[in-house]
């Protein structure tokens, strides 16, 4: 096609009085070629052959140099403007929503990335492993995590050697440093201390906690607990909208249901509690136990799960730990959602034996969970005890 278009070019230096140079004037029809001019009679005498060829080969010369310098700097004029707008480039807005093995871009995807589809300018990216709540926090893997915040597979390094060291070195981005089990992040140099430790999780999956990882890349992050949605935007642009982020979500689909492993339900197929692994029996009582949380069944049919306040913990567990282990019996119970945040506000004020809950009545309060059952919630003193019936049954 550039052929055509050089050769297109050249005929118009033929000689003739339209192109100023010596020779016979002529007009020909779009479709051109040397045959047909030569049998036309178009052609120069032997002193215009030597005097219009020389200015013909000049002018031939010099177009030709134009025309080749103009299409060897399109590619890299393209070059040049895709870097500047790739480099240090941000989504407009990312949504992660625990228990949904996809997440939602708005804008900008790194090269690496692959949508299972795109919509009104919104990729939706799968993933194989859903993000999950831990110590109160929201865990992504990391390289899902990195990619939806802009940060191309090829600049995510782990490094064994340094500890479980990982970096995120996009161009145009911070230089974000975390490493697994120790609670900090670095950002170009800045580090700061945080409450949660990435994690390695079976089969060897690197989990980082979404909200630091987003702040330390330049990202503003909410939560949206009714909604169990983790919001990120570039700081300093406006805040996306409530109705944009549920057109978003509204395609994006609700979380699937819990999938729970290593642990076990109890009671009636009606009103069943989850059981979290390594629990061990208490004696006495006969309840469950792990990390301060004790599940187990009441005499009248009810489940019943318990909390623990700080300064009622065996040596060796934290209230962070209580607390993680808490929402994965709430979650695997009721599920995600706004009822089972509920119940996780309720244990973390609840942190003293020697002060009330703020949230609950002294003579405690009664609630329907999302699948119809009845729970009777009050301060236990030393925790706060939650006590589960079928659906239909009150207390």
């Amino acid at each position: 096609m550039i052929a055509e278009f050089v050769k297109s070019i050249f005929f118009l230096f033929l000689p003739g009085k339209s192109t100023g140079f010596p020779g016979k004037a002529w007009d020909f029809p779009v479709q051109y070629s040397w045959q047909g001019l030569q049998e036309a009679g178009f052609g120069p005498t032997k002193t215009q052959k030597f005097r219009g060829g020389m200015e013909m080969k000049k002018a031939a010369r010099v177009l030709l140099g134009v025309l080749l310098l103009a299409l060897l700097s399109v590619p890299w004029a393209r070059a040049q403007q895709e870097q500047v707008v790739v480099k240090g480039e941000k989504p407009s807005l990312i949504l992660f929503v625990v228990g949904k093995a996809r997440y939602a871009v708005k804008g900008y995807c790194p090269p690496s990335v692959r949508p299972s589809r795109v919509e009104g300018g919104v990729s939706y990216v799968d993933m194989d492993v859903a993000p999950y709540i831990e110590s109160d926090r929201t865990f992504v893997p990391v390289r899902y995590l990195a990619n939806a915040l802009g940060v191309d597979n090829a600049n995510i390094h782990w490094c064994p050697k340094c500890g479980g060291k990982v970096t995120l070195a996009e161009p145009g981005f911070p230089r974000v440093e975390m490493k697994i089990g120790e609670k900090w992040v670095s950002s170009d140099g800045q580090v700061r201390e945080i409450d949660v430790a990435p994690a390695i999780k079976d089969p060897g999956r690197t989990m980082l906690p979404a909200r630091f990882v987003a702040e330390a890349l330049g990202f503003e992050v909410e939560w949206l607990p009714e909604k169990q949605v983790v919001v990120c935007w570039p700081k300093g642009k406006p805040k996306p909208t409530a109705d944009e982020i549920k057109q978003i979500l509204e395609k994006l689909g609700a979380p699937e249901p819990p999938k729970p492993t290593g642990g076990k339900f109890i009671g009636p197929e009606n009103n069943r509690v989850w059981v979290p692994e390594g629990a061990s029996v208490l004696e006495g009582n006969g309840n469950y136990y792990k990390n301060g949380v004790q599940v187990g069944l009441d005499f009248d049919g009810s489940v019943k799960i318990f909390s623990t306040t700080t300064d009622c913990l065996e040596p060796g567990v934290t209230f962070d730990q209580m607390l993680a282990t808490l929402r994965e019996v709430l979650t695997n119970t009721f599920g995600p959602g706004e009822f089972t945040d509920w119940l996780m506000d309720v244990a973390r004020h609840k942190d003293s034996r020697k002060k009330e809950c703020p949230l609950l009545p002294v003579e405690g309060v009664i609630k329907t969970a999302p699948d119809g059952r009845n729970v009777f919630v009050y301060d236990g003193g030393d925790g706060i005890a939650i006590f589960v019936r079928p659906p239909g049954v009150g207390f």
